[in-house]
């Protein structure tokens, strides 16, 4: 399944016909993962964003010990996935 597709399903997006209509591609808008997929993320206390030589790393730091780390190369992508582990993780 594509990342934007997997964290659509996850935000509540029921359709990839509703996805597309609405426009919704997460890896390159933190607008949008602000508004529909931080929120979702169980006792998350922080978020950090670091640049690096080649790309960018978002730090997501949850529960009372749990971190996830996505690298990529705008910070949007970066988040999205890292939250795609987060999502893989809980669902375990």
């Amino acid at each position: 399944m594509e990342l934007n597709e997997k964290l659509a399903r996850w935000a509540g997006i029921k359709t990839i016909e509703a996805l597309r209509l609405s426009g919704i591609f997460f890896p390159d808008s933190l607008d949008l993962c602000f508004q529909w997929l931080v929120p979702k993320i169980d006792m998350l206390w922080n978020i950090e964003f670091q640049l690096l030589d080649k790309g960018y790393v978002a730090v997501l730091e949850y529960g009372s010990d749990r971190e996830i780390v996505g690298k990529a190369e705008t910070p949007a992508l970066a988040l999205c996935k890292a939250i795609e582990q987060y999502i893989e993780e809980v669902e375990k």
